[in-house]
């Protein structure tokens, strides 16, 4: 599976693979990750809201090594193709979809985000604290 996703025949990966509880990612001014945080990365072409299960350290037969997070993926609620957003805070909604867990590079980690419980059962508020500021429309004032 991790072969597939570096594009390698799994003989040019090594055997085994040293795990870990939490890892460091250099990319964006430095991010430490720890078994249990969430956050968000791109895959397949779209940013995911992810929960880390373990870091996975593999080298290839030149010696470079890559980095894993296995990671249980969240979904975002969506209504009519719209992201649902949490009413007060305009956070996104996502469910806990405590399926199976999957590899995403560590290098495409992104940013770390809270999840809150919401009142509803199996649905998370995603507090993500670093995002980019939405442009809200200009206040009116009367003349």
């Amino acid at each position: 599976m991790i072969a597939a996703m570096l594009e390698k025949d799994q003989r040019q990966l090594s055997r085994a693979s040293f795990i870990s509880k939490k890892a460091f990612s250099p990319i964006n001014g430095g991010l430490l990750l720890r078994k249990g945080e969430s956050f968000i990365a791109v895959h397949n072409g779209s940013e995911e809201v992810f929960s880390g299960e373990e870091f996975h350290c593999v080298s290839d037969v030149n010696g470079f090594k890559y980095t894993f997070v296995q990671a249980v993926p969240h979904s975002f609620l969506m209504t009519e193709r719209v992201t649902d957003r949490h009413y007060w805070t305009g956070f996104p909604l996502v469910s806990a979809t405590g399926g199976h867990s999957i590899f995403v590079l560590l290098s495409s980690v992104r940013r770390k985000v809270i999840l809150l419980p919401c009142a509803e059962d199996d649905v998370y508020i995603v507090v993500d604290y670093k995002r980019e500021v939405l442009t809200s429309p200009p206040p009116i004032v009367p003349c």
